[in-house]
């Protein structure tokens, strides 16, 4: 009975996240309107995150998660669980360090020596990105991948997803927290300023069209 309802309870973060992923992905490359209500631009979002070095510091966070996430794909059904679970300790504690301190600062390029003896990572790879990659293939593609991990999930027997059920719901928890509802945010922020522009614009066409009228039919009489 608690093997099926691990089941049910895997197979519905999985069903839910793969859409939501999709959907940002899609919205992201101009395909859809957000919320069937509001096409969001390219340049929106670019707007929206004015501050260069966040922008830069999530294309090398997110660059790096979508990298690694993909290594485990290719694992044993059980090695994927227990890697994933390892994989997320070590990015979180990454993603909170000083990073500067372990780059080199000649050559440009990551002291993995000095990075590997310090946090004894041994599921992620700290790697650069350059100041050429796309933040919104970066989206993307963490988008597909992160939608083939959940896949993975959903791919295991309900023995192996009533141990790996907690291991998905501290995932999906960090997922939500530190990727989807950062974008998802942003993306409401947006589609709320244009509607309240066109409803200003809307207004004062509104507002000129009642003078014309009153102008024309009572010669603008009160």
């Amino acid at each position: 009975m608690a093997t099926q309802e691990s089941k049910n309870n895997v197979m519905q973060i999985v069903k839910r996240r793969v859409v939501n992923l999709n959907y940002l992905k899609r919205t992201h490359r101009g395909e859809i309107h957000w919320l069937n209500s509001i096409h969001i631009s390219k340049d929106d979002i670019k707007k929206s995150v004015s501050d260069t070095k966040i922008l830069q510091k999530r294309i090398d966070e997110w660059f790096c998660l979508g990298f690694n996430l993909g290594e485990l794909l290719f694992l044993s059904a059980d090695d994927f669980i227990c890697s994933v679970q390892q994989l997320w300790d070590e990015y979180l504690h990454w993603t909170n360090c000083d990073k500067n301190k372990y780059w080199s600062s000649k050559m440009n390029q990551f002291n993995k020596e000095g990075w590997f003896k310090s946090c004894a990572m041994e599921r992620f790879t700290p790697i650069t990105t350059g100041a050429n990659c796309d933040y919104f293939e970066v989206v993307c593609g963490l988008c597909d991948i992160l939608a083939e991990v959940y896949e993975r999930f959903g791919q295991l027997t309900p023995s192996q997803q009533n141990i790996a059920q907690s291991t998905i719901q501290k995932m999906d928890s960090f997922v939500k927290q530190h990727f989807m509802d950062i974008i998802i945010q942003e993306l409401n922020t947006i589609a709320l300023n244009s509607i309240k522009t066109r409803l200003i614009s809307v207004e004062k066409i509104a507002e000129s069209n009642t003078e014309l009228i009153d102008r024309t039919l009572f010669g603008g009489a009160k």
